[in-house]
């Protein structure tokens, strides 16, 4: 699966949907209308497993709280089941170092998905390597981080828009064609 970004627009479930090349060329930009873009469904964790290397340096002593947040990731990837609730892990609330949180993106990888939404904040979605791993980060008006989590589910809440907000939004994207036409 080639590197995509998803934004939502002002309009709640109305997103921009672009297509990266290896060279970082967008080679395909499209709008949908839904909960969250077709492909975030389907195709973002097409290629990947559920299996999280819990290994570290234990001589490294920058490595405090990460080999046990790396054993409850791995137990909770290898048991999800697709409908299953959440598991969130919020890194904020936890003595982590910069070496743990290193250790951790390490270990989950990148995935191709990143999915921008403003809805609650302006916050970053990102997929993982590992299938049905999500890392989402809240940042508050100064751009300031201010919420850390991983989560283990199909697509996380924040992402999803919720029917009324899409009925609504073509309502609006209604209005604005009808100015148009």
């Amino acid at each position: 699966l080639s590197p995509i970004k998803a934004q939502e627009a002002v309009l709640a479930g109305i997103w921009r949907v672009q297509h990266f090349n290896a060279d970082g060329a967008v080679i395909r930009d499209t709008i949908e209308v839904g909960e969250v873009p077709h492909m975030v469904r389907h195709d973002t964790f097409a290629n990947t497993d559920q299996v999280l290397d819990e290994s570290y340096d234990n001589n490294n002593p920058e490595i405090q709280n990460a080999p046990s947040l790396l054993f409850e990731l791995a137990d909770k990837l290898r048991s999800y089941q697709t409908g299953n609730e959440a598991h969130i892990v919020n890194l904020s609330l936890l003595p982590l170092s910069p070496t743990d949180l290193a250790l951790l993106g390490e270990r989950m990888g990148v995935g191709p998905v990143t999915i921008l939404s403003r809805g609650y904040g302006n916050c970053r979605i990102g997929s993982t390597a590992k299938r049905n791993g999500w890392w989402i980060k809240f940042y508050n008006s100064q751009d300031a981080l201010i919420l850390n989590t991983i989560e283990i589910v199909d697509i996380p809440s924040v992402a999803i828009a919720a029917p009324e907000d899409i009925a609504d939004s073509a309502d609006r994207l209604n209005e604005i064609m009808e100015m148009y036409r």
